[in-house]
């Protein structure tokens, strides 16, 4: 019986955080218009770009090191 009570407000705790994301008054932004979601949400996405730039100069590094050692075994 107490795993029912427990399975109960597992399911209850998930349908709540679900329907917390789910906004019926949000209104559209428009594009012209920068609110503060956008900011942050740029803000957020910046490192996320950052390591994509570090992840390819490695990628870069990475093939002209394979490159080079390549050309010392011929």
């Amino acid at each position: 019986m107490a795993h029912a009570a427990w399975y109960m407000s597992l399911i209850l705790s998930v349908l709540l955080f679900l329907s917390a994301g789910c906004d019926s008054g949000h209104e559209p932004t428009s594009g012209t218009k920068t609110t503060s979601q956008d900011t942050i949400l740029k803000e957020q996405l910046k490192p996320l770009d950052d390591a994509k730039k570090v992840e390819q100069t490695l990628q870069q590094a990475a093939d002209k090191q394979a490159e080079t050692i390549k050309q010392q075994t011929k």
